[in-house]
């Protein structure tokens, strides 16, 4: 049987690197019935995050912990394309979207997983496009 997978973005992994309790059993009942994983751009955007910290040491330890127990989606050539794709028919309509959250919901649609968020605003224009959503 295959077990199906659920990509958690930058948004869910910070508030579960900070013990936000909703966060936490949200992903615990996620991998009680599927796998989770994130995308490179994910951890880009947490490592981020960690370097500019005033707990730098500590924030990075936790980044690097996070990302070896979780599977990674690189960004590639399709996801690329679909980024492409996705980036200029929302350029042209002028819908403004973070080129990262473009990155990362390709990423998701390529690999035909479910993109956990909660920053929906940024991501739901991108459903059209194959993204399917779960906001915790």
């Amino acid at each position: 049987m295959v077990k199906l997978v659920i990509c958690l973005e930058t948004s869910v992994l910070v508030d579960f690197l900070r013990k936000d309790s909703t966060i936490v059993a949200f992903i615990e009942e996620w991998e009680n019935i599927t796998e989770v994983a994130t995308t490179a751009i994910t951890i880009y955007e947490l490592y981020y995050g960690a370097f500019k910290s005033r707990k730098r040491v500590q924030n990075i330890d936790a980044v690097e912990k996070l990302e070896a127990s979780m599977d990674i989606f690189h960004f590639d050539g399709p996801a690329a394309k679909k980024a492409g794709e996705i980036f200029q028919i929302l350029e042209s309509r002028g819908e403004g979207v973070e080129l990262r959250d473009v990155f990362i919901a390709s990423i998701a649609i390529m690999h035909d997983v479910s993109l956990a968020t909660k920053n929906e605003a940024h991501f739901a224009r991108i459903e059209e496009f194959g993204l399917k959503l779960i906001v915790p």
